[in-house]
This record gives C-alpha cells, sequence and structure tokens, in this order.
C-alpha cells in the first residue's frame, strides 16, 4: 500500500505539462520497428511462391486464435519501440517501452494471458511480469510502460512522434550516442569490467584469459572514443536476404577513430577453395584465438585422459602404443592448435556427376613439429596394420601428403557417393588439411596451392539442388529415410545455386562496420519443411 501510495505521489508531482519550449536532449538509444503490418506483408511476400503445405502453417498462425487476441489488442498500423536513458549508474537506468494500443480491455486481457498480474489505477497502472513490477500509462495512443514510475510523467515522458524517425524506412533499426553516456556509469562500467577481468580463474585454459583482456580493452575504447551507434534490419522482398547492418563511429582523433581507420578486411588462407564445385560450407576467420574444434583450450589435466581414449581405440585395431608416447603426440598436436587468429572450413564438394568429397581446413602454427610428432607416431603402428589401410606419403611442393584407406568402416553407400575410402591428409606449417573422398587428395593439393584472399568471419552456404543426390544415395537402402528425403524435396522444390545462410563480415573506414545477412526466404522454408516432416 506505501508503496502505491508513493507511486501515486510522485506521478501527481511529476504530471504537470512539459513547456512549450521543451529542449530535451535526445535519449541515449531509442529502438524502433515498422508497424506489425508491414512485417506481415514483408512475410507475405517472400513466401507467395511457397507450396501450398508450406504456406498453410503461416496462415494458420496468423489465423489463430492467440493472433487474433493479439491484433485485438495491438495497433497494427503504428511502429513500435523503445527508448533508453542513462541517468547515472546502471541501476537508474530508465528504459520505456511503446507499444502502440488498439483496445486498452483487448490489451490487459493479452497481458494478463502471458502471466501478468494487473492494479488498475487512476492515473496509471501497475503490472507485475516476469517476476518484475512495471508501471503503465495509455497515451498518445500508446501503451508506455516503464520500470520507475516518474519515466511516465508528462516531464519525461516522450511522445512517439518526438521518439520515432519517420524518415527511417528500416524494417527496424537502433540508434545510439556512446558520447553523451553520463561520466558515473562510464566509471562503474570500466570498474565492473576490470572486476571480472581480476576474478578470472587461475590457470585458465588456452587463449581465453587473453581474448576476455582484449575484448575489455576495446569495451574501453568504445566507452572513453565513441560517439554514435547505429543498427539497421532491411529486408530484400524480391532476393529474400535479411540483413543486420551496424556502424560505430568514433570522437576524432579518438583511439577508437585511428582503430577503425586502419582495420583491414579479414583474410582467409581458404577462401580460394570456395568454387563453383562447393556444394555447402562453413567458414570462420577472425582475429581471435579460438578454432571450430576448441581442442586449442583443453588444460594440460585432460591429456592423459585423451590419451588413454586413443591408446584404448587403437588398441582395438591391433595397434599397441605406450601411453606415454600417445600423450607426447597428442600434446605436439594440442600446442599447434594455440594460434592467436581464426581461420577455418568445412567444405563438402560435388560435381556433376554425383561425386562428393569433403574438407576439414584449419589455420594452425608449426605445422611441421605436428607432422614430424604424427611420422614418429605412425611409425609405431605394425607393418600389417598400415599395410592393411595403404598408409603412404608423397611430397607436395615440400609438403608431406599423407594417404590412408578406411576399409570396412566404411558403408557401401558412403563409398559410393564419395567415390572411394580414401583419406588425404597434409601439414603445412601454418595449417592442416583433411579431405575425404576420390577427390580428397586433389582438394588438399589446391588447398595447399591457394592464397589468402578476403573472407568474411563468418559464412555458410548450401547448394540444396547439388546437396539430393547426396541425400539419395546414402538412403538408398532404407526405405523410411528414402521417403522422409523424397518428401523433404518435393516440399523445398527445386531450389537452384547456392543459398546464402549466413554472411558476417566487418570492415573499416570511416565507422567499424558490421553486416549480418541471411536468406530469409530459403531459411524460412527450411524451417516451415521441417516442421511439416515432424507433423
Amino acid at each position: 500500500m506505501r508503496r502505491h501510495l508513493l507511486a501515486a505521489v510522485l506521478f501527481a508531482f511529476f504530471s504537470a505539462p512539459a513547456l512549450a519550449d521543451d529542449k530535451r536532449p535526445e535519449p541515449h538509444i531509442v529502438v524502433q520497428a515498422q508497424p506489425l503490418a508491414a512485417w506481415l506483408l514483408n512475410v507475405q511476400a517472400i513466401t507467395a511462391k511457397y507450396p501450398p503445405a508450406l504456406q498453410k502453417p503461416l496462415t494458420a498462425m496468423t489465423d489463430s486464435g492467440a493472433a487474433k487476441e493479439f491484433f485485438a489488442a495491438i495497433d497494427k498500423s503504428k511502429r513500435f519501440g523503445l527508448y533508453v536513458n542513462f541517468l547515472g549508474k546502471i541501476e537508474a537506468t530508465e528504459i520505456v517501452f511503446l507499444l502502440p494500443v488498439k483496445d486498452e480491455k483487448a490489451f490487459w486481457k493479452l497481458m494478463e494471458t502471458i502471466g501478468a498480474q494487473v492494479r488498475l489505477e487512476k492515473n496509471f497502472h501497475e503490472m507485475t511480469l516476469f517476476g518484475e513490477t512495471w508501471y503503465v500509462r495509455f497515451r498518445d495512443g500508446y501503451a508506455n510502460i516503464a520500470r520507475r514510475v516518474d519515466s511516465l510523467a508528462d516531464v519525461r515522458l516522450r511522445k512517439p512522434d518526438d521518439v520515432f524517425d519517420v524518415r527511417n524506412k528500416s524494417l527496424a533499426s537502433v540508434r545510439g550516442h556512446v558520447d553523451k553516456l553520463p561520466d558515473d556509469l562510464r566509471k562503474q562500467m570500466n570498474e565492473e569490467v576490470a572486476q571480472f577481468i581480476k576474478n578470472l580463474p587461475p590457470g585458465m585454459p588456452g587463449n581465453y584469459p587473453q581474448m576476455f583482456k582484449n575484448l575489455a580493452e576495446f569495451g574501453n575504447m568504445i566507452l572513453t572514443g565513441g560517439r554514435d551507434l547505429t543498427i539497421k534490419l532491411d529486408l530484400d522482398t524480391k532476393s529474400g536476404e535479411l540483413t543486420l547492418a551496424g556502424a560505430l563511429t568514433g570522437k576524432p582523433g579518438s583511439d577508437l577513430e585511428k582503430y577503425y581507420g586502419d582495420l583491414k578486411r579479414t583474410r582467409s588462407r581458404f577462401a580460394g577453395l570456395l568454387g563453383p564445385d562447393a556444394t555447402a560450407f562453413f567458414t570462420q576467420s577472425y582475429p581471435l584465438g579460438t578454432t571450430i574444434t576448441g581442442f586449442q583450450n583443453i588444460s594440460p589435466e585432460m591429456v592423459p585422459m585423451f590419451a588413454s581414449m586413443l591408446q584404448q581405440g587403437l588398441a582395438k585395431e591391433g595397434i599397441n602404443i605406450a601411453v606415454e608416447k600417445v600423450e607426447t603426440f597428442l600434446k605436439t598436436v594440442f600446442a599447434c592448435l594455440a594460434v592467436d587468429a581464426t581461420d577455418g572450413a568445412y567444405i563438402l564438394f560435388g560435381n556433376k556427376a554425383g561425386q562428393y568429397a569433403v574438407m576439414y581446413a584449419m589455420h594452425i602454427k608449426d605445422g611441421q613439429k605436428a607432422d614430424a610428432a604424427l611420422r614418429a607416431f605412425v611409425a609405431e603402428f605394425p607393418k600389417e596394420v598400415r599395410e592393411k589401410y595403404q598408409l603412404r606419403t608423397t611430397k607436395v611442393d615440400g609438403v608431406n601428403l599423407h594417404r590412408f584407406k578406411l576399409g570396412a568402416v566404411v558403408s557401401d553407400e558412403i563409398r559410393g557417393v564419395f567415390g572411394s575410402d580414401e583419406v588425404a591428409l597434409a601439414v603445412r606449417d601454418d595449417a592442416i588439411f583433411v579431405a575425404f573422398g576420390a577427390e580428397g587428395a586433389a582438394k588438399v593439393r589446391a588447398g595447399l596451392a591457394a592464397t589468402p584472399q578476403p573472407a568474411p568471419l563468418f559464412s555458410l552456404e548450401v547448394a540444396a539442388d547439388r546437396i539430393w543426390p547426396l541425400v539419395e544415395g546414402v538412403t538408398t537402402k532404407n526405405d523410411s529415410e528414402k521417403k522422409v528425403a523424397k518428401q523433404l524435396r518435393e516440399l523445398l522444390g527445386d531450389e537452384k545455386g547456392r543459398t546464402r545462410l549466413l554472411y558476417v563480415s566487418r570492415e573499416g573506414g570511416s565507422a567499424v562496420n558490421v553486416r549480418v545477412s541471411t536468406d530469409l526466404r530459403a531459411l524460412l522454408k527450411l524451417i516451415l519443411a521441417i516442421q511439416a516432416m515432424e507433423k
């Protein structure tokens, strides 16, 4: 009761009309989105050519009782969003959500449906949602929702037209002013980050300690030298590409401005392998010391466990090697993975004849040491084992190309689509290449000859039309799996060319620019097809 009375007094005190010449600065952060009607039209545009079986769940979703209840409460013709003001320390932060309301009673019904406990008052309303108390005021056709009741007073509450930029045509956007942050907030954030770094567990393996320190330094660079931040979400309804683009500028002469002015585009040793026959691939290239596998972060205490597991596995194949030698080999290999920058790729190659090869390539260090350790380790294998798996080595541009066959380990179906059971392996001083299939050795040679090229931070692409022969080949002896593959292909249709499911890039210049994109048309189609199959 006392809390409600205090809130009412505060509200009455602050609810005096704002001055006509109100020149309040823009909020530190503004998030705005186009009306829900625009979002629905965009979804309809990119799904227009979906087969009826995939359009049906979308229609069912928008025609459902939950959707009708939602749109009875929310006005889908108006923008929505929020704004944030930092009034000092983090705990004093002001956040106000702006939801366009079509009907107040329907709005409260919707809130109660999602678990809110509502207490209606005269000038403002209070609700408990997700364990937190929120205050609500209806004004200007919006439900203004805040954690602090004084945020809803006339002298503080902003009108939607003063918050949302009508010139901004992006589906959603964020704009922020780093240079306007209060000094108390900057100091608090720097202190908390410093405390976090100080409290890192001693003996943390791999490059994690240095990575956290680098991130902390970059965060401090942003706090002290940052100026403006913008993020925009856009959808090209013709191509189906959904793009999230962010830009951060720095104060003139700041360390941040110098940083992104000198920022070079990332490069990959393996980008040259992504030719027309690359049917699917995932790549990552960025200046942080982590890898796809994570093996470089294995603590020394874990090595004996891995050595014991490997030793037992080899013993089952008639290869008996002392655990001390296995440990020595693994320590050398793991040490080569502790690099200061990540560069790796998984690639599935496929030709027109439906023959495939798969490759894994990764940046390492001291590869010559790893190759020498590998050769010494294999030399411990009995002669009959080396002959059974046809272990052999040739030289390619001064690098050892190792080849061996997996034999009965590979099923007939896999052997059929890959044309072989052979593995090819090469360890260069700065990279390792592992490939499987009849064309595996050729792909490793191509990798050894490739030169670094500009590349994104991450990329994931799939050519669905060239995947199907592989899927059909590996399911040829299983009728149920074959049926599932056929149904999935019918739902997805004949997609042509490679589909970009993920692309993340970073560039410098006049700002730090980060861009994330995906083919939403294809991604949504795949999700709906999988859901349809599950039913």
